[in-house]
């Protein structure tokens, strides 16, 4: 693993995870 993905590969899960079960989350209980 490259000194330079993980970072982004970290980054990416901390907001893609919780930005993605906001938006299930709010789409599921809206509809």
């Amino acid at each position: 693993i490259a000194p330079q993905q993980l970072p982004v590969g970290v980054i990416t899960a901390l907001i893609g995870v919780p930005s993605f079960l906001y938006l299930l989350h709010r789409s599921h209980g809206k509809g």
